[in-house]
């Protein structure tokens, strides 16, 4: 059934996600590199901190290294795609945080839960309420699973991973076939808004420079 391999698939990304965190925890301590807290700095506290963002390109670059080694791991017919974070997207997330009414005093842990992802789609339609009901009662309260269906259409259930302090969350995204293509064409129109919006900053950014420096 469906919901068995979702349990498994979830489980598995546990297990590896615990591992490869042990090995980044190994990494830091071997060059002594000073762990952060994640889950209580906020995202104001870090969306200029060069030493912050230089801590989560390590752990990008960390990450890109073992993708390789991850992504076999997981035989599932129904894994779509796995994605590491690029740095710039990373900026620009936190900075997009700091601009909401929030003004970025929220946990990174609730803005950088992305880092790595992985994306299955289901050929059958799901309940993503019922599931997220389902799996939250087979997992423990630490595990984040969400039904992150929007009025726009999007439909999909996604689970976090817990993460020990000076590591990141994991994302499952779990879609089904009939959403696919709604689903996929609401998020080229996120990346299109993203790919502008990063355009006008850099020209806003230009146009600083040339009036400090005439």
């Amino acid at each position: 059934m469906v919901k068995d391999s979702l349990i498994k698939l979830v489980n598995d990304i546990l297990e590896i996600h615990e591992n490869i965190e042990k090995s980044w925890l190994d990494y830091l301590n071997k060059e002594s590199i000073k762990t952060i807290n994640f889950n209580s700095v906020k995202v104001y506290e870090i969306s200029q901190d060069n030493e912050t963002l230089a801590y989560i390109r390590r752990y990008i670059n960390f990450i890109n290294k073992q993708a390789a080694l991850i992504t076999p791991c997981f035989d599932y017919s129904f894994l779509d795609r796995t994605r590491v974070k690029d740095p710039l997207s990373v900026k620009q997330k936190l900075e997009s945080y700091c601009n909401k009414k929030e003004k970025g005093r929220i946990k990174t842990h609730k803005c950088l839960n992305d880092l790595f992802g992985f994306r299955v789609v289901v050929d059958d339609p799901i309940d993503c309420e019922m599931l997220t009901k389902e799996l939250k009662e087979i997992f423990p309260s630490e595990i984040i699973i969400t039904n992150s269906s929007k009025l726009d259409g999007y439909k999909a259930v996604h689970v976090y991973t817990p993460a020990a302090n000076g590591h990141f969350k994991w994302e499952l995204q779990i879609w089904d076939r009939e959403s696919y293509d709604l689903n996929i064409s609401l998020h080229e129109s996120h990346k299109r808004k993203y790919i502008t919006d990063l355009k006008e900053a850099a020209r806003a950014e230009k146009g600083e420079v040339r009036n400090v420096h005439p």
